[in-house]
């Protein structure tokens, strides 16, 4: 073999692809099947009862809500007019009675009987 020899080399490629290819079918069917079961809860029912009691009472200011056990007492205000009659001082006038000794010089006449006796003879 000369250096001029050639050996010619052989190179293989290879190439993959794919294809989509239908080989059958499915259907699919959905089904809902119900069933009854008995369920058990604890329910709890709350119920208010509501009283209206009369009070017809004077307060000096707002009452605040209060419990009383498991009642809430809630009071109702109203505003009244009250009118009343009281007797008012207006003046007070001071009397005060105020004794005073002085001299105090008048004339007068005054008229005075007198008597004079008379005796004549010897008698005592």
């Amino acid at each position: 073999m000369s250096d001029d020899d050639s050996i010619p080399v052989a190179r293989e490629e290879v190439t993959v692809g794919k294809e989509r290819k239908e080989t059958g079918r499915v259907t699919v069917h959905t089904h809902v099947r119900e069933e009854v079961r008995p369920v058990e809860v604890d329910l709890a029912e709350e119920r208010v009862e509501i009283r209206r009691i009369p009070a017809e009472r004077f307060v000096d200011g707002p009452v605040p809500d209060r419990r009383e056990g498991d009642t809430l007492v809630v009071s109702v205000l109203e505003e009244v007019l009250v009118v009343e009659k009281r007797l008012k001082v207006v003046e007070e006038i001071h009397i005060t009675r105020v004794t005073s000794h002085h001299a105090h010089r008048e004339e007068h006449h005054l008229r005075r009987e007198e008597v004079e006796i008379e005796r004549s003879g010897g008698g005592t």
